[in-house]
């Protein structure tokens, strides 16, 4: 009896499938525990307003669908993690070209991967609002965009621009400033 190899195509579309999923799954994992992370680290800037509503301002690289696509998943997310203090979190997409005329009300910024050529109008808006920035993306730090750089994998690293946080008039609780890298 021959089976041909309809069988073992099947398989092998099933294992890619599945791995591809896991893949997904994985990279989603990662985002949920990074945000979850960076609400945890908002508790203890003492500067910022505690409502029943913290608004982020999730802010991606303007002219790229693709980023605006994965800001509007991170604002999605964003709904199911707790908020720092008994909050609730609340996410707005923000085009970096647009953070310098948005009317939209922030009460933090989370900048995603890709917006630390945009720095110069982060730290603008920063400034102006005296706003606290967050990221997962290393590259903040390099360019001094970020206040708090906050990610989880492969370990909790969080990292604190001193500098930056007293520009911006942001104190942090005196605990967590001993608990991370300060830069």
């Amino acid at each position: 009896m021959r089976l041909g190899l309809r069988p073992f195509r099947q398989l092998a579309a099933a294992t890619v499938l599945t791995y591809v999923s896991g893949v997904v799954g994985v990279a989603h994992a990662s985002q949920v525990s990074n945000l979850q992370a960076v609400a945890r680290s908002l508790a203890f800037v003492e500067t910022l307003q505690h409502h029943d509503t913290v608004v982020l301002g999730v802010v991606y690289a303007p002219n790229d669908p693709a980023a605006k696509a994965s800001a509007e998943d991170v604002v999605k997310l964003l709904q199911t993690v707790p908020g720092p203090n008994s909050t609730r979190l609340q996410g707005v997409a923000i085009s970096a070209d647009d953070l310098a005329k948005s009317s939209e009300h922030s009460d933090a910024l989370f900048l995603m991967l890709g917006t630390a050529k945009f720095s110069t109008t982060i730290l603008s808006a920063m400034h102006r609002d005296a706003l606290v920035s967050v990221s997962d993306d290393p590259a903040c730090l390099d360019n001094g965009s970020c206040v708090l750089m906050v990610r989880t994998d492969p370990a909790v690293e969080i990292v604190l621009n001193t500098e930056l946080a007293a520009a911006v008039g942001a104190r942090f609780s005196a605990v967590f400033t001993m608990m991370v890298k300060r830069k």
